[in-house]
């Protein structure tokens, strides 16, 4: 996530509670939150304003977003999607040395026939 996307989603925030944060509060929420997908940053303030009574923490938006990231982790398992290209690639390692031993083992036994 970066600085001024993170702003303008706690502007919203901010606004909606009547809350303003100075400049070191603003960095010290950055640094906790800023691991989080944006989208799921955006989304878990969302659900903070329609169901928290108070200004939230950055563990309260963080505990949503994570919540939210592995929904859509799971939901992208159930349908045979991989979330990153490191995990595509390793299937795809995975995969051509599962093939080699194949063939090496058709061509032994392919040798052993003759």
């Amino acid at each position: 996530m970066q600085f001024k996307d993170f702003l303008k989603a706690m502007e919203k925030v901010c606004k909606f509670y009547d809350r303003d944060l100075n400049e070191e509060q603003l960095k010290i929420w950055f640094e906790r939150v800023k691991p989080l997908h944006l989208k799921h940053f955006k989304t878990a303030i969302d659900h903070h304003i329609d169901t928290g009574r108070f200004f939230p923490t950055p563990s309260d938006l963080f505990d949503v977003a994570r919540e939210l990231a592995i929904a859509e982790q799971q939901q992208r398992e159930k349908v045979g999607l991989r979330t990153t290209p490191q995990e595509r690639s390793e299937e795809t390692e995975a995969a051509k040395v599962n093939f080699k031993k194949i063939v090496n083992l058709l061509d032994h036994k392919k040798v052993r026939a003759e």
